[in-house]
């Protein structure tokens, strides 16, 4: 068995690989790192562990089991003869070879594991194209070397004036500083530019956010007003255009000083007035109750329904009014007129389904409906 193939191959999905009788390889990783004494940026770096004392991690022998379809006894004796190999290679030689791994190493009583490859991705430092900035007081100093001081002896008043001499490397290296920190000062520049330039979308893309959100506020607010004004149950309607009024019958008052003195004058003869009561006795006839009707529309709330019946009003149809319902869940229906009897209420559907509404049907009326 090619163990270290088999721990290699669990080590690409999983973190750590637990081998029965050695110990837990482990896969680790170091991020990029920048060294500020070499100026370079450090690669990446990824290596295996391995620790022998340990137990946490991704069993072997499941590995094995599922690869070899066969019961976890069978694993185990495997993965144990493989172990067993391996010791006692090292012990004859001292190390054994994990392919694509490294090399396990004897040391002591325990094992002390030599990776292969410490560089991980297989990539080298990459040096930092960044000049350090350097201060002005470094630079100052750079001009001024570091000379010993040495007293000139007294000069005869007559003597003509010394023109002071200054090397030329001096004068040469201050040249050279002073582009350098001219280079430095246009490079911030180009910098500073390019991060104002960087800004400017940013603020234009936060403007159109609060744009965009304005925006979806406000057809939201559309939305519920549109709502509020066509989809409630409120009718929008007073008392004055949905409640007929009633039309009282009109009674003239009687002059009683007339009827005094005709009483006074004429004597009036009881016995006909009794026989005349006979003839024409008062008899209350029944009220007829109208239980048949016509629904020529049906809607959701009582807006939509007394607009409909409002519109039929207008256009000469007055008995057209509104049904309520016992629920409010319920459809609100708008009839055409009421009847007493089912004859007269199908000789007038035929004429409203003829000139008014063809879906018109015909509907018995509840005591609860109206």
């Amino acid at each position: 068995m090619n163990l270290g193939k088999h721990i290699y191959i669990l080590l690409k999905t999983e973190t750590a690989v637990y081998v029965e009788g050695l110990g837990v390889f482990r896969k680790m990783h170091t991020p990029s790192a920048f060294d500020t004494a070499k100026n370079v940026f450090l690669p990446p770096v990824q290596y295996i562990e391995f620790d022998s004392e340990a137990t946490e991690g991704y069993n072997l022998i499941h590995y094995l089991q599922q690869t070899g379809s066969c019961s976890p006894e069978e694993a185990t004796a495997q993965l144990g003869a493989a172990v067993t190999v391996l010791k006692n290679e090292i012990a004859s030689t001292g190390q054994a070879l994990l392919e694509n791994l490294g090399h396990l190493v004897g040391y002591g009583t325990g094992y002390v594991f030599k990776p292969l490859d410490l560089s991980g991705f297989s990539l080298g430092p990459v040096v930092s194209t960044t000049e350090p900035i350097v201060p002005e007081t470094e630079a100052t100093e750079a001009l001024v070397p570091d000379e010993p001081v040495v007293e000139d002896e007294p000069l005869p008043t007559t003597a003509e004036p010394v023109e002071a001499v200054i090397p030329e490397e001096t004068v040469q290296s201050a040249e050279e500083e002073v582009q350098g920190q001219e280079t430095q000062d246009i490079a911030a520049a180009g910098i500073v530019e390019e991060e104002l330039i960087t800004e400017q979308p940013t603020s234009g893309n936060r403007s159109f956010i609060y744009g965009l959100v304005a925006a979806i506020a406000l057809l939201a607010l559309a939305g519920l007003y549109y709502y509020y004004q066509y989809y409630t149950d409120i009718p929008r309607y007073t008392a004055q255009n949905t409640v007929k009024p009633i039309e009282e019958e009109f009674i003239m008052p009687v002059d009683t000083a007339s009827v005094l003195e005709d009483t006074l004058t004429t004597p009036i003869d009881t016995a006909e007035q009794l026989v005349e009561g006979e003839e024409t006795p008062v008899v209350d006839e029944p009220r007829v109750e109208h239980k048949y009707a016509i629904v020529i529309g049906t809607h959701r709330t009582l807006a939509q329904a007394y607009e409909e019946a409002e519109a039929f009003n207008k256009d000469g149809h007055e008995s057209v009014r509104v049904l309520t319902p016992n629920l409010a869940k319920n459809l609100k229906k708008v009839i055409w007129d009421t009847y007493p009897t089912k004859e007269e209420r199908d000789s007038a559907l035929q004429y409203v389904r003829k000139h008014v509404k063809t879906d018109a049907w015909p509907t018995v009326l509840n005591r609860n409906n109206e």
